[in-house]
């Protein structure tokens, strides 16, 4: 049996987009049978008009608008298929996904447009609160904890097009579901919520309709991807001081306040941008061995050939 590449893609929105459903067409407003399938109306509360039509299966989300004709596909295609998305998700997987979805919902969901995106990998470590613990700062943008109910599991990094998350998976998967993995799991994803984050770079991830998600290609390029924002994240972490001479202690003490960077960067751009050079060298001759060892576990576990 061939081995399949670990295909690290978890949550996703796609959409399809079907003739529009008229006022006059037999049926609307009304609860709609598909082929098995129950599709819930759901109006304006102001105004009464429908608006949409929703469903589920399993933990997919549905949502289906008569007026546009756009359907909406939601959710973890990892747990669609597995039940859960602590477990691996190979290629095979996300291939099974797409079929089995297209059967159930009776479309073709591998014509649909991928509008969301999110991939990661999970990856067995000593100590995973550890890891989050230590997520600061990426590109100059500072992390945030990742709370259930008060309790932190993991820190989160927000951009404009995406986030980047670290957090404790067997703590997570405990609080949400009340199971217990019994292995320590540290998770790294992205979500990607604007796809030109992965379009319109120079070294483009040319991700559009779902059947780009099964292109081994494609799917190498998200696991580099994924590496990379770790490896360059983690180059700032744990410092260790005594290393350091008085003056790259005080461009560390800077470039990690984030509203002094920020002053820094608008009132004094020319300082700033040598500071940044240094900050780079400091990060480059401080790099953590431990840092270094979990990255190349999350290169081995999201790229190892794995059996479908």
């Amino acid at each position: 049996m061939a081995p399949k590449k670990n295909a690290v893609v978890d949550n996703t929105t796609i959409v399809l987009e079907f003739a529009p459903i008229k006022k006059e067409d037999s049926g609307f407003g009304g609860f709609v049978d598909q082929k098995g399938v129950l599709y819930v109306p759901v109006f304006d509360r102001r105004t009464g008009e429908l608006t949409r039509y929703d469903s589920e299966l399993r933990n997919i989300r549905v949502s289906w608008y008569p007026n546009s004709g756009k359907y909406f596909v939601r959710n973890s295609l990892h747990v669609y298929r597995n039940g859960n998305n602590y477990s691996d998700f190979c290629l095979s997987g996300i291939r099974d996904s797409l079929e089995m979805l297209s059967d159930d919902l009776s479309v073709n969901i591998f014509e649909g447009r991928v509008h969301h995106l999110e991939y990661g990998c999970n990856i067995r470590v000593e100590n995973p609160e550890r890891l989050s613990r230590a997520l600061v700062s990426y590109k100059s943008k500072n992390f945030c904890p990742m709370l259930y109910r008060g309790k932190t599991y993991g820190s989160a990094c927000y951009f404009t097009e995406h986030r980047i998350k670290g957090y404790d998976k067997t703590l997570e998967t405990s609080m949400n579901e009340g199971k217990q993995l019994g292995s320590n799991i540290f998770r790294w994803e992205v979500s990607v919520t604007a796809m030109r984050h992965l379009t319109n770079r120079a070294e483009s991830v040319p991700i559009f309709t779902a059947k780009d998600l099964v292109n081994e290609d494609i799917l190498l390029n998200l696991s580099i991807d994924l590496i990379t924002k770790f490896n360059n994240t983690m180059k700032a972490q744990s410092i260790n001081l005594s290393e350091l001479t008085a003056h790259q202690i005080r461009v560390l003490a800077t470039m990690r306040d984030e509203e002094v960077r920020e002053h820094f960067k608008k009132n004094h751009h020319e300082a700033y941008k040598k500071d940044m050079r240094a900050l780079k060298k400091i990060e480059a001759i401080t790099g953590n061995e431990y840092y270094k060892s979990v990255g190349n576990s999350l290169a081995e576990k999201s790229l190892e050939l794995i059996t479908s």
